[in-house]
């Protein structure tokens, strides 16, 4: 009678397994087809259903060896204290999980956008469960763990089509504003990519310093042109005051000595 009852449990096993087995691949088709229609990126929900399968496959293995009658509370019981444990040990790399599913659903950067976070500046590469890439404009590779993108600020700069460009230049106190107004402007409406919109090019006073008058020119380009026009206006500007017979002064202070 008792190897009559471990067959019919080893014959029990077997059946549970394969209708597992089928329901898990099953489960799977479902989930990626109706998954791949939403906008989330391929990794998250080829991770949300590595984790659905894992948790079937280890609810089929308390079922299968409940069949052959071992106390399955025990075993579940350890299950949960072993999960908390590795949680515990492994809370960074969860954070970084949870942080990288949030990045991947929201969005706040994709491939090759140019980001500034943490300091480091440049195009994204690629963005993982775990780890986000960028290419720095030097030449660097750095891999930013994602829990300190979320938990930072962060800052987009190829998210609009548009952005702004400050630059500052200074003039002495005796040159003409208008003047430097005029040759700054002539210099920028010269470049192709600059925008009339949402503000044409614009030049005012900033500041009154300490030993020159500080401009700040506004203007507004096309993204993709935003690196390339601001080093050529920085230089172009610097030769057309000069040639103008307009002042860039460098920092000097009068003194008087009282006898």
């Amino acid at each position: 009678a008792k190897s009559m009852d471990i067959m019919f449990a080893a014959i029990k096993a077997i059946v549970v397994l394969a209708l597992g087995i089928i329901l898990i691949k099953t489960i799977s088709k479902i989930m990626v087809k109706a998954l791949s229609k939403t906008k989330l990126d391929e990794s998250v929900y080829t991770f949300i259903i590595s984790v659905v399968k894992i948790f079937i496959y280890v609810m089929l293995v308390v079922i299968l060896l409940s069949i052959f009658g071992v106390p399955t509370t025990p075993i579940i019981t350890m299950i949960g204290a072993s999960g908390a444990a590795i949680a515990l040990a492994l809370k960074d790399s969860l954070s970084d999980v949870a942080s990288g599913l949030i990045i991947l659903i929201k969005k706040p950067f994709i491939k090759d956008d140019v980001i500034l976070v943490q300091n480091y500046e440049g195009k994204v590469v690629s963005t993982d469960i775990t780890v986000t890439k960028i290419n720095t404009f030097d030449g660097q590779t750095i891999s930013i763990p994602n829990r300190l993108i979320t938990g930072s600020i962060l800052i987009n700069e190829t998210n609009n089509n548009a952005r702004r460009l400050d630059l500052y230049f200074s003039i002495a106190y005796g040159d003409d504003i208008a003047r430097a107004r005029e040759v700054i402007l002539a210099i920028v409406n010269m470049h192709e990519c600059v925008l009339d919109e949402p503000a044409a090019p614009t030049v005012v006073v900033a500041v009154h310093g300490d030993s020159a008058i500080v401009l700040k020119l506004m203007v507004w380009l096309n993204t993709v042109d935003y690196y390339d026009t601001k080093n050529a206006i920085n230089e172009e500007v610097k030769v057309g005051l000069e040639e103008a017979g307009l002042t860039i002064p460098f920092p000097q202070m009068d003194v008087h000595i009282v006898k």
